[in-house]
């Protein structure tokens, strides 16, 4: 499975790429999903009680930032501690970044933190795909 499952256009207020580009440079790399979490920010957010998983946002690599986004230890700990359901994306606000350092964040996964599947989700429901 090669997907990335955080992804912005034009209908979020900090992007204006076009959905449909996003949507041909995912066909050109290969990917198997794409998933567009456009937003609109109206300031203060509630937090939410019951989070369901993690999500590494490889746009760490972009930023230059010296660890993954949330951060190995993190993310050992919440596989350590049991956490099922772990998803990745590159945040992708314009389309040159689409899939940006996925394979290099699943490796991070398996190889290192001893992650041996992620999800994507279908009608809010996780499905899982082995690393």
């Amino acid at each position: 499975m090669y997907a990335d499952d955080h992804l912005h256009s034009e209908f979020s207020d900090d992007s204006r790429e076009p959905m449909e580009n996003q949507i041909k440079k995912g066909i050109e790399l290969g990917l198997d999903e794409i998933c567009f979490t456009d937003h609109v920010d109206y300031g203060i957010k509630r937090d939410w009680d019951d989070p369901k998983g993690i999500k590494v946002h490889t746009s760490s690599w972009r930023y230059g930032l010296a660890d993954t986004q949330p951060g190995r230890n993190i993310l050992r700990l919440y596989n350590d501690l049991g956490g099922k359901i772990s998803t990745i994306g590159s945040d992708a606000h314009r389309t040159e970044f689409l899939a940006d350092h996925i394979r290099d964040a699943y490796a991070i996964l398996k190889e290192e933190l001893g992650f041996t599947r992620i999800a994507i989700f279908e009608d809010r429901n996780p499905v899982f795909h082995a690393l």
